[in-house]
């Protein structure tokens, strides 16, 4: 899908937000400007978990863990609460292609007239009611969050699924992704750029064979006075090789050693070297 972008998100009791909306996003960079604790990686998060398209996500994190605290205290503080009174979350994501009648309807929070997006909804089962209306009743003071349940659908109210998402969206957290897998994997894609096959069998089948040679000479002596049949040695097989040790340095600095700003650069470029097609980022 191409030449998309989100123009609006609404949020209702997500997170720290009972409602907000974000309107007039643009097709380009949008920058999230704020003190810490407003919410910045709260909207980030609820955007992932709209365009990923997967439930289980949301389980894995914890339904309860999602919903508004203010929402949910107020429920608990209403004695006369019931079903149809309990919170419900949602995220709501318009976009700007209006042309995929897929996308489009008024299958969203407040819908007024006919939009392009896609809704997140999390509520709880209406085939539990009964039970639920149970549990309300009783004088067991815990939310029912296990008895909630999540619908991810487009506007037009199609169900959407990791296997049939359209949009393909890509989110990025430096702090979320391996620093030592990112660093090796950068210095891979650079090795492999700037050698040819021939130079990389040669200097493996080299650097193979001085590993061999250092085992053989430097652990002589350690290995005569060592008493077992076991032998000390280098590793030197395909999960220890010439590319698994390679590094690269920056005026002398090794990468693991760089300062933080750096490393993040080097992370964010593995990231979006992992991906291509790429709607949303």
């Amino acid at each position: 899908m191409t030449n998309i972008h989100i123009e609006k998100i609404h949020l209702r009791n997500f997170k720290g937000f009972v409602s907000k909306t974000i309107p007039n996003l643009n097709s380009g960079i949008n920058v999230l400007i704020g003190d810490n604790d407003t919410g910045k990686s709260s909207i980030l998060l609820a955007m992932d978990l709209a365009l990923s398209a997967n439930p289980n996500r949301l389980e894995s994190i914890g339904i309860d863990k999602l919903i508004n605290l203010q929402a949910v205290k107020s429920f608990l503080e209403n004695t006369k609460g019931t079903f149809d009174d309990l919170p419900e979350m949602e995220i709501d994501l318009f976009i700007s292609d209006r042309t995929k009648e897929e996308f489009v309807g008024e299958h969203y929070y407040g819908a007024t007239e006919s939009a392009a997006g896609i809704c997140l909804r999390c509520f709880p089962k209406n085939d539990l009611r009964d039970d639920i209306e149970k549990l309300i009743a009783s004088e067991n003071t815990a939310f029912p969050y296990e008895y909630y349940t999540v619908e991810i659908k487009t506007f037009s109210g199609k169900t959407l699924t990791p296997f049939n998402r359209v949009i393909k969206h890509l989110n990025i957290d430096n702090t979320k992704i391996s620093n030592e897998y990112a660093s090796k994997a950068y210095i891979k894609r650079l090795y492999l750029a700037n050698s040819t096959a021939d130079q990389r069998n040669k200097l493996k089948y080299d650097y193979r064979g001085v590993k061999e040679s250092f085992s053989n000479e430097r652990f002589t002596d350690l290995n005569t006075a060592t008493e077992s049949n076991y032998k000390f040695g280098v590793k030197n097989d395909v999960k220890a090789n010439l590319e698994t040790d390679l590094t690269i340095t920056d005026e002398g600095i090794d990468i693991d050693s760089m300062g933080v700003g750096k490393q993040c650069f080097i992370r964010t470029s593995f990231a979006i070297s992992k991906s291509s097609d790429i709607d949303v980022v």
